[in-house]
């Protein structure tokens, strides 16, 4: 039997029969061959289970992120509030004599 290669991955190489020929080796290589793409299928299902949970922590240190900026950031206006509100105008300056 004849193979072509059709798929490649970053792990396995595959390959699908040209040619259809019915003997006990071309079964036993077609079993081989569907068996490995199943092998294949389980564990990308596991790589892509990995992906979705490591994506689902990111995005909450996102948000966790995220509103400690916000959390700054308001503590940071209050704070530039209060220091407007108590900064020393000139009207309110007294005339102190320098030191000799």
């Amino acid at each position: 039997m004849e193979y072509t290669t059709a798929t490649t991955t970053a792990a396995n190489t595959y390959q699908t029969p040209t040619s259809t020929v019915t003997t006990a080796s071309s079964s036993s290589i077609d079993d081989d061959y569907v068996q490995n793409l199943s092998n294949e299928l389980q564990h990308t299902k596991q790589l892509l289970k990995q992906y979705q949970i490591r994506t689902e922590q990111l995005m909450e240190l996102v948000k966790k992120q995220t509103n400690k900026i916000t959390d700054l950031r308001e503590q940071l206006k209050v704070a530039q509030q209060h220091n407007q509100n108590h900064a020393p105008s000139s009207s309110n300056t007294t005339n102190v004599p320098p030191i000799s």
